[in-house]
C-alpha cells in the first residue's frame, strides 16, 4: 500500500486564485458583493433571510402564489417588515451591473420589486394565515361577553339593585320641575 501524501490531498482541495497584493505577497482572491444598501439595513435583512430554509427565488415564488406550504405567518410578517423603500429600488433599478455580483440582501429587494403590488399582497397573505387564529379569538371573546349578559340578565340581586336605584332617583326627583 501506498504512503499518505497530505500535501497533494490539501493541493487537490486548495483554492488556486491567488493575486499578488502589494509588498509581493500573495493573498487569496475574493469575489467582491456589490453592496446597494445601507450597511446595517443589508446586515439586518441578511440576518432575517437566513431563518428561511429556500432560496431568495423560492421565496418570491411563495409570496407570488401565496404558498402557504412553504411561508408560515411569522415569516410572512418578517418579509413585511422588510420591504424595499423607494430609495432603495432606485438604487436597484440604476445598477447596471452583474446582478450574480449582488449581495444577499440586494438579491433579495430585486427579487420583491418584481412582485405585483407586493405590499398588498403580503398583507393579504398575512391574514390569510392568521385569518384561522384570529376567528378562534373572537369567538372565545364573544362566548365571554355572551356568557357575561346571560349573567346579568338572570341576576335577580342585580335586578333588586336596579329597582332599589330606580326608587332612590324617583324619590329624589320627586319634588324637582323639570
Amino acid at each position: 500500500h501506498g504512503v499518505f501524501d497530505q500535501q497533494s490531498l490539501e493541493g487537490a482541495f486548495e483554492d488556486v486564485r491567488k493575486e499578488v497584493a502589494v509588498g509581493g505577497k500573495k493573498k487569496e482572491a475574493k469575489a467582491d458583493k456589490v453592496h446597494l444598501l445601507d450597511s446595517r439595513r443589508g446586515q439586518a435583512i441578511g440576518i432575517m433571510l437566513s431563518r428561511f430554509k429556500c432560496s431568495v427565488e423560492a421565496i418570491g415564488r411563495a409570496v407570488e402564489r401565496m404558498d402557504a406550504r412553504l411561508l408560515s405567518a411569522d415569516q410572512v410578517q418578517a418579509l413585511r417588515s422588510y420591504l424595499p423603500t423607494d430609495d432603495e429600488a432606485q438604487a436597484l433599478a440604476a445598477y447596471k451591473g452583474d446582478t450574480a455580483l449582488l449581495g444577499q440582501p440586494e438579491v433579495y429587494f430585486k427579487r420583491m420589486l418584481e412582485v405585483p403590488l407586493l405590499a398588498q399582497r403580503l398583507e393579504a397573505f398575512h391574514f390569510l394565515l392568521t385569518f384561522e387564529q384570529r376567528v378562534r379569538a373572537l369567538r372565545a371573546s364573544a362566548g365571554c361577553v355572551a356568557d357575561a349578559c346571560r349573567q346579568v340578565l338572570g341576576s335577580r340581586s342585580l335586578r333588586a339593585v336596579l329597582a332599589t336605584v330606580l326608587l332612590v332617583g324617583n324619590a329624589l326627583n320627586a319634588n324637582t320641575f323639570a
